[in-house]
């Protein structure tokens, strides 16, 4: 899985079928070669065609290494529903994994019917600062979670300086790479938390940027067509 996989949606499953590559196929999901280096992966939690209890869970995942745990999660992130076996499937995980499972698990996480139970963490691996803090901005946004405000902050003043010299004529990076990507992946967050005009602003600021997608990730964040 690289920068450019996405999950497959229920309305885009019969079309991938039809005009896209089979390329990996495990216990928990298949992979879909879009195009070259594009791709999606199909959960078959999302499905249904398979399920894991805590029971078997809390047995099975000490034994995975680090490739099974990393293909369960980003099929797991996708299960529609949330059930008390996912209450204690992710109590394992937090007490037994890392940055790289978690960020993947973050946005799954904050759809806990108690979600001040997981905030809390995820705001502490959002302060230790990871390698890849998006998905923990992105969770904590979708939660709007005021308590993790101060952190979000940080993020967001980090980023803008870089981000304001590609809009105004830096530079360009792949998308995932540039600082206007990660700025807006924090304004998106922050907008979400707080309703402030101004993260709406400087989102709507990015519709006109010299790079198609991150107008495209301006437009998303602010829920256009």
């Amino acid at each position: 899985m690289d920068e450019h996989s996405e999950p497959i949606t229920p309305e885009s499953y019969l079309e991938t079928r039809k005009s896209a590559k089979l390329v990996k196929e495990s216990e928990w999901m298949r992979v879909y070669e879009l195009k070259p280096k594009h791709y999606r992966y199909e959960s078959k939690f999302l499905s249904k065609e398979v399920t894991m209890s805590a029971d078997s869970f809390v047995i099975r995942w000490p034994a995975m290494d680090a490739n099974e745990r990393l293909d369960f999660v980003l099929a797991y992130h996708a299960k529609g529903d949330f059930t008390d076996d996912d209450d204690r499937i992710i109590e394992t995980i937090m007490q037994d994994g890392d940055d790289h499972i978690w960020s993947n698990l973050a946005l799954f996480m904050v759809r806990h019917p108690e979600p001040d139970r997981v905030l809390g963490f995820l705001r502490e691996r959002l302060q230790a600062k990871p390698e890849n803090p998006f998905n923990y901005i992105q969770a904590l946004g979708e939660a709007k979670d005021r308590a993790a405000i101060e952190i979000l902050l940080t993020y967001f003043d980090e980023f803008r300086p870089g981000a304001e010299t590609e809009r105004l004529g830096g530079p360009l990076l792949e998308y995932w790479k540039s600082s206007s990507w990660r700025f807006l992946i924090c304004c998106e967050a922050l907008w979400k938390v707080t309703g402030s005009d101004v993260y709406e602003n400087d989102l709507r600021a990015y519709l006109d940027h010299p790079n198609p997608d991150i107008r495209r990730r301006a437009s998303e964040a602010l829920g256009m067509p």
